[in-house]
């Protein structure tokens, strides 16, 4: 098996710009909604048709000459909307998928916490809430 064949990076832009500090972003599942039909002894799930678009947490890094806290303060406080692109690439750096998240808002911000590790850094949680999900060809 190769070397680093399962890595993947993710690069997250924000109106095209990527923000300093980026460390994780969750995996998240996009799904269909689902009633349960009652039928003979048992209960039967079908598709409603709804799809359920999930609110996605990142964690970033941030530094004390970084403006990635302030940007995301504006972008919460201010109740803007704002158009995400996901880039996800390879080991290598070879991209292979590509979102777009149109009008996102953030739907939770936490306050900076200490990172022990870099003690001149801190970290702060942001959750996004996604207007839809929408798979574009790699460049």
């Amino acid at each position: 098996m190769p070397k680093n064949d399962m890595v993947e990076k993710k690069i997250l832009l924000v109106d095209n710009e990527e923000l300093p500090g980026l460390r994780q972003i969750a995996e998240y599942i996009i799904e269909d909604g689902v009633v349960r039909i009652p039928g003979r002894n048992k209960d039967v799930p079908v598709r409603n048709g709804v799809t359920v678009i999930p609110e996605i947490e990142a964690i970033y890094k941030i530094t004390r000459d970084s403006q990635t806290l302030k940007f995301f303060e504006d972008w919460y406080y201010k109740n803007e909307t704002h158009e995400v692109t996901i880039i996800r690439t390879d080991g290598a750096g070879a991209e292979f998928k590509r979102e777009l998240w149109p009008n996102t808002e953030i739907a939770k911000l936490s306050a900076p916490a200490y990172d022990a590790s870099a003690p001149v850094a801190a970290q702060a949680n942001v959750k996004f809430l996604p207007e839809d999900i929408i798979p574009i060809d790699a460049e």
